[in-house]
C-alpha cells in the first residue's frame, strides 16, 4: 500500500471513529438523560473546531452536523 492510500484509509478510519463515538451521546438522548437539543447542541460545538480544515476535517464536520440535524427533525 502506498503512502496516499495509507493516509485516505486512517483518514476514513478516523472518520469513522469519530461518528461512532457519539453513539453514546445518541444513547443518552434514546433513555432521556439528554434532551434532542442538549445533544444537537454538544455535536455542533463538536463540528465547528473541523469547518476550517481540510477535507478530513470537512467530512468530519459533516458527520456531526447530520447528526445533530437528524436529531432535531
Amino acid at each position: 500500500m502506498c503512502e496516499k492510500e495509507q493516509t485516505v484509509t486512517v483518514t476514513v478510519a478516523s472518520i469513522a471513529a469519530l461518528a461512532m463515538s457519539q453513539i453514546g451521546l445518541l444513547k443518552l438522548v434514546e433513555i432521556g438523560l439528554l434532551s434532542k437539543d442538549e445533544a444537537g447542541v454538544v455535536l455542533r460545538q463538536l463540528a465547528e473546531p473541523h469547518l476550517g480544515g481540510g477535507p478530513a476535517s470537512q467530512a468530519a464536520a459533516t458527520i456531526l452536523m447530520q447528526l445533530a440535524e437528524s436529531l432535531a427533525g
